[in-house]
Parts: C-alpha cells; structure tokens; sequence
C-alpha cells in the first residue's frame, strides 16, 4: 500500500510514504531533482538518492549512523561519525582533512567545539 500527502507547507513536492510511514521518494513538481530513500528492516535509512547525489549510511552496533558516504559529480566524501562511552556524539572527520569533535562538561552538557582544517586547530569552549 502506497500513501501519497501533500503538504500544505511545501506545496510543490509530494512526499511518497510506504506502509510502514517510512519516506520513500520526493517527487517536486518543478526541476528540483526527486529524491529516493531506503531502509533496513529496523526502519534505518540506508540510503538517499537524487540525479546529482547519494548518500549511503552505515550503522555500528549502538544502531548509531558510523558513516555517510556522499557520491556526486565532485568525488566521493566519506563522512565518519564518533560517539563517547555515553553514546553521545563525539564528533565527526571527513578523510584526515577535516574533523570536528564535541566535549561535554561533568553535567553533560555540551561544552565545547573543537575542529581541524588541513592542519589548522581551534576550539570554542
């Protein structure tokens, strides 16, 4: 069974949902290109696809997003994601150009941002 709903915000797409509520397509009614969504049987996304671009998620075993692998008619990012013992996220690095990682205080609040660019380094706490 396939459910189709407009809606009233975006009018010019329509969101295509399958049985299980899970969003499966974006079909715009102008030139945007359309986007297409799977899912693992636990209800993850795998994956999102247009003409332009993909992306493809993988799962560790938290059932947290571990990658996102971005293909497009750049090249091919592969974006890696960190979590702490407490499962929070930890941060993020794209190849060993580019990395962001979180820090959190003894309350567990977020704390601080700290990144690295080609070697460059700054923190905001």
């Amino acid at each position: 069974m396939t459910l189709i709903y407009i809606i009233d915000k975006y009018p010019e797409c329509q969101n295509i949902n399958s049985a299980a509520a899970d969003l499966t397509a974006i079909d715009y009614s102008d030139s945007t290109p359309d986007v297409a969504f799977t899912y693992d049987r636990l209800g993850r996304q795998l994956t999102a696809s247009s003409s332009v671009r993909s992306h493809t998620f993988t799962y560790n075993d938290a059932l947290q997003v571990a990658t996102e692998t971005v293909v497009d008619t750049s090249g091919t990012n592969v974006i890696s994601r960190s979590y702490d013992d407490l499962g929070r996220s930890a941060g993020f690095g794209m190849d060993s150009d580019y990395s962001v990682a979180y820090g959190y205080d003894d309350h567990n609040r977020f704390a601080s941002v700290s990144s690295t660019v080609a070697s460059a380094s700054s923190v905001v706490s």
